[in-house]
């Protein structure tokens, strides 16, 4: 049995794929299986496993949904058919520096963590320019909680080792959230007492292109609002200021829903109106935005 399973969700991926592997080929730490599992598509994803499987020692496994089932399902699906006592996740567009997975498990048990994650440096899909870097700051790390709540304190899921301890205790990825199941995740993991643990480097590139999720603005921040809604009755803050953290994040989707989708802004200023009802503007916009979605129907 390897040390560790490398978890793959793919989605018209056969572009990225290939730098994808040889990055994990490139691994100094070398006792690993890869699952890939593609999401409903069909674009020679297999073909490249196959050819992928005969360059390697290692176990090479391919899964694949017959439907598209979403991000989150697929990333369960590749766990659940792991058989390592470490998971290691891995999106199919982005890849690792050769010492990526030995820095992330020797922190994982030199800090006794049950999640470890390097920071990433996120990248232009078409000119390779780095965009930026996103790492926790030394004040995020000391106040993990509050960041990772604040947001501030962002985790890339390609940067994480997770033993499988962690599944059997919290379960999987929510597949109603395709967007921002891994900030729900992290959530949940935290509430649940799991230790975190940061390796101190940016071993991960994470790939910004337009049809990465991270593009789709109005849709993750509406995303966010509903982890903030799930987890409303987590303590970490004082309750009026998590209501006010869900409100906002619900006000600022419908401002940004406001133009091109006027009915889902209006679903979220009054949600956001419910959390605060002393918000009295957004109770007016989500009027005003129903009405433009009944304007925009009738036209």
């Amino acid at each position: 049995m390897p040390l560790v399973s490398i978890c793959i969700p793919a989605y018209h991926a056969a572009a990225y794929l290939p730098e994808t592997l040889r990055s994990v080929r490139a691994q100094t730490f070398e006792d690993w299986e890869i699952i890939v599992t593609e999401d409903g598509s069909n674009d020679g994803a297999a073909a490249l496993l196959r050819d992928f499987a005969k360059e390697v020692p290692q176990r090479v496994r391919y899964l694949r949904h017959r439907e598209n089932r979403g991000l989150s399902a697929t990333r369960s699906t590749c766990i659940q058919a792991a058989s390592a006592p470490t998971i290691a996740l891995l999106d199919a567009d982005d890849y690792w520096t050769a010492d990526h997975l030995s820095d992330v498990l020797t922190t994982l048990d030199s800090e006794g963590a049950d999640i470890a994650h390097s920071g990433c440096i996120l990248f232009d899909h078409h000119s390779g320019a780095e965009i930026e870097r996103r790492a926790p700051t030394a004040a995020d790390v000391g106040d993990f909680l509050l960041a990772l709540y604040a947001h501030t304190y962002i985790i890339q899921p390609s940067t994480v080792a997770i033993r499988r301890s962690v599944f059997d205790r919290i379960g999987y990825f929510d597949s109603s959230f395709r967007i921002c199941d891994d900030m729900e995740f992290w959530f949940r993991a935290a509430r649940a007492g799991l230790r975190f643990a940061y390796t101190g480097r940016e071993s991960c590139f994470y790939r910004k292109h337009g049809d990465s999720l991270s593009a789709r603005g109005a849709e993750t921040v509406a995303e966010t609002a509903q982890v903030y809604l799930k987890h409303i009755d987590w303590p970490v803050r004082p309750r009026a200021e998590r209501r006010m953290a869900a409100a906002a994040a619900f006000s600022n989707a419908g401002r940004m829903f406001f133009r091109q989708s006027p009915g889902q802004a209006a679903r979220n200023f009054f949600e956001a109106w419910k959390l605060q009802p002393s918000r009295v503007p957004e109770l007016a916009f989500a009027g005003a935005a129903w009405a433009r979605h009944l304007a925009q129907g009738a036209g």
